[in-house]
């Protein structure tokens, strides 16, 4: 099957990575159309950073009335327009061109309602959805995301929560897709040397973006071994006691797979859009061998047993009971992360993901009209 996949930004590049990776496995001729390349390509943009950062930008919304009242924003917003209007018209010129009997769409911040309509006229493409993030956080969404649903064939979701409303949002099939593992990725990953485990290691880490949320929580653990890892920290933790375990910003996948196996615990700790469901590092910290201490969710109990794969918090205080006992007890923390390690790769790859988006789509894909 040829697949067409759509990629709001192919700096993000570990979700649609993993989903062409496993397409491709499972025999089918995956191709990427990137969105910020065909949006950078405009002249105007070419030799600015600051502008392609705006453009970026600007086809999110923060909050109700969306960053594009910012003035730098609000005085590119025409030429912004302009790009993403090039960039669909080329959307549908490749789809035409191409006849792909898939397209995928990764979220799909600068695509309109009307592309997607055009797309369906000039070929007998499947058209599916799939966002990685709460497409009602306006943060990391905007209009199009919304408006754009009730086109869509089929809509895929990572959170059971999301699945009713997505549905009275107007998308007509709408399906739960959890995140998963790519069982490669930490294979290839060298295991710390005795020197890199002093380097990497501590008794409790976190490795992820520093916002106030996950600062709240860390905050209860402060006067432990605590190591923190990721972008944005040292912003949010200026007057806290946690500017003493920041460890280090933005880290690659190698560095991180030596910081978890360095560690005793690894904290999953949950951004608000997650707090009922789980995340990407649910699959990401049990695939690398490592021992996890998460959010007790409903979602969590049905990928994990708690107790016997991984381990579950409820509150702060329970949080650093938990973090303290473990920390203390090597065979039974090695114990729980072998065996979420072998549910992880016998379960939840993407590979099992991509057979069940497909399988779905071909039991439920009505005739085109």
């Amino acid at each position: 099957m040829k697949i067409l996949l759509f990629i709001d930004n192919p700096s993000q590049d570990s979700l649609y990575t993993f989903w062409a990776k496993a397409l491709r496995k499972l025999g089918h001729e995956v191709i990427y159309f990137e969105q910020m390349p065909v949006l950078y390509a405009q002249p105007w943009l070419a030799k600015s950073n600051i502008l392609r950062k705006i453009c970026q930008w600007g086809l999110r919304e923060k909050h109700l009335w969306g960053i594009r009242q910012i003035w730098p924003i609000k005085i590119a917003a025409p030429l912004i327009i302009g790009a993403q209007n090039k960039m669909n018209k080329k959307f549908i010129e490749t789809a035409r061109t191409l006849k792909p009997q898939l397209i995928i769409v990764l979220k799909g911040l600068g695509i309109y309602p009307k592309t997607l309509l055009n797309i369906k006229l000039v070929t007998d493409s499947v058209i599916v959805n799939f966002n990685g993030d709460d497409p009602h956080n306006l943060f990391s969404s905007n209009q199009n995301v919304i408006d754009s649903l009730a086109v869509y064939d089929h809509v895929f979701t990572w959170s059971k929560m999301l699945v009713k409303r997505l549905t009275d949002d107007g998308a007509t099939r709408v399906h739960y897709l959890p995140f998963a593992a790519d069982a490669d990725v930490y294979k290839g990953c060298e295991n710390p040397t005795a020197e890199e485990r002093k380097m990497y290691g501590s008794d409790i880490v976190f490795v992820g973006t520093g916002d106030p949320e996950r600062k709240s929580e860390l905050e209860s653990l402060s006067d432990l071994d605590l190591g923190i890892w990721g972008p944005y920290w040292d912003r949010n933790c200026k007057k806290s006691h946690l500017m003493a375990r920041l460890r280090g910003g933005r880290i690659d996948v190698n560095t991180m797979a030596k910081v978890y196996r360095s560690s005793k615990v690894v904290l999953n700790l949950m951004r608000e859009q997650n707090f009922s469901s789980h995340n990407m590092k649910t699959f990401e910290i049990p695939s690398i061998g490592a021992f996890m201490l998460a959010p007790r969710t409903s979602e969590h109990a049905d990928f994990f047993e708690e107790g016997k794969d991984i381990a579950c918090y409820g509150s702060a205080h329970e949080l650093r009971e938990k973090a303290i006992y473990f920390i203390a007890h090597d065979a039974e923390r090695a114990a729980m992360a072998k065996s979420a390690h072998e549910k992880t790769l016998r379960y939840h790859t993407y590979i099992q993901r991509m057979t069940e988006l497909l399988r779905l789509i071909a039991l439920e894909q009505p005739p085109r009209a």
